[in-house]
């Protein structure tokens, strides 16, 4: 192993997906990568050694890494789901993800977004405190509309996990009637008709679907 050789992490859970990754970094990523298909006890000793440059992550096994991942800077992160989306219940904060990637996608999308994470840690060196504004691949991971400001995705968020418009005004210290006028503005900002397709798109937001 060189100096430069870039350290990856496999948490997922198919043997399938496993040999199909593997084959894209072989074929297709040009840098030299050590990879280690991982359980979650030996991803959380190594994520909390520093060991990793990149992390591929299954959704579902999220939460057995979530708090090292939480506490961490590194590794740079590919979540693997079979969702579309992160979803708000995500255990681990969307920012921390490079990418997502929902397993129904075409392999293209998989190997842009590997080729694309693998580049940025080469020219990063290492350094994982660079800036991730301009990565082209960001948005993947993005887990709600962007039109939203950021009270009208915790107030939808608050919906979504089913609560009553005064369980979220007490959760975020505003009246009602201010909740009442955000949930106005979520329908007009995502164009639906009516409270009812608010409250079953906030649901879907916060299950990833």
């Amino acid at each position: 192993m060189t100096r430069n050789t870039i350290q990856l992490g496999i948490l997922v859970n198919s043997d399938v997906f496993v040999r199909g990754l593997k084959f894209i970094i072989q074929e297709s990523v040009p840098h030299d990568i050590e990879w280690r298909v991982m359980t979650p006890e030996t991803a959380n000793d190594a994520l909390g050694n520093g060991e990793l440059d990149l992390f591929v992550l299954d959704s579902n096994q999220a939460r057995e890494v979530a708090d090292r991942i939480t506490r961490e800077r590194r590794p740079r992160i590919i979540v693997i789901s079979d969702r579309q989306r992160l979803g708000a219940g995500f255990p681990i904060p969307a920012k921390r993800a490079c990418a997502f990637f929902p397993a129904r996608d075409p392999e293209w999308k998989l190997r842009y977004q590997l080729h694309t994470t693998v580049g940025c840690i080469a020219r990063s060196h290492g350094d994982h405190s660079m800036s991730c504004k301009q990565c082209p691949i960001r948005e993947s991971g993005q887990t709600a509309p962007s039109t939203l400001s950021p009270r009208e995705i915790q107030v939808m968020e608050g919906l979504g996990r089913l609560q009553t418009n005064r369980e979220i005004a007490d959760d975020l210290g505003i009246s009602v009637k201010t909740v009442e006028t955000h949930l106005g503005n979520i329908k007009h900002k995502l164009n639906l008709k009516n409270s009812r397709e608010v409250f079953k798109r906030a649901i879907r937001w916060v299950e990833g679907r």
